[in-house]
């Protein structure tokens, strides 16, 4: 069976390749702030080896009334052998708050097909209009969607959740 750990600092290097192998400039951290966010006591690293070596990880937020999955991704050559859902299942299954996460809109086969990976997983896209603050100073705004588990979300409930992101996530 496939297990999920906590990760540290010292795993930081192997992380942040895979985030920059998976995620455009716009949607992370230059390697600086992302480095200064490990440092949150909100923020956790969570993994997967494969011999040793870390071919998965979650960045999660895990506030007191919802966690937020800020970044996940598996290494290009592990793809689409059912890891990514196993691993979600996991965080998922130890989690008994509302778990959230940022998804592009569906304009194209790309996001469409992340999407309904995360709704054959129990996410919900809600209907709210939402847009990701920058990541970095050299970063822009980005249009988004907030997917939610294990059902979609009151209007009050996301105004609480898109607040808490903005203050102490992107500091806006």
């Amino acid at each position: 069976m496939l297990k999920l750990e906590r990760l540290t600092a010292e795993d930081f290097e192997v992380v942040w390749n895979i985030m920059e192998e998976s995620f455009p400039v716009d949607e992370r951290r230059n390697r600086r702030g992302q480095e200064e966010v490990l440092k949150n006591p909100y923020y956790h690293l969570y993994g997967y080896r494969q011999r040793k070596e870390i071919v998965a990880f979650l960045a999660v937020w895990e506030f007191d009334v919802f966690t937020f999955i800020e970044h996940f991704a598996v290494k290009q050559t592990y793809r689409n052998g059912g890891l990514g859902a196993e691993l979600l299942g996991q965080l998922l299954e130890r989690n008994h708050l509302p778990v959230i996460l940022e998804a592009e809109p569906p304009l194209g086969e790309l996001q469409e097909r992340r999407i309904r990976f995360y709704e054959r997983n129990g996410f919900v896209l809600n209907p709210y209009e939402y847009v990701q603050p920058a990541m970095s100073a050299e970063g822009k705004k980005i249009p988004l969607g907030i997917m939610s588990y294990p059902r979609r979300l009151s209007v009050g409930e996301y105004e609480t959740m898109r607040d808490i992101l903005y203050r102490i996530v992107y500091h806006v």
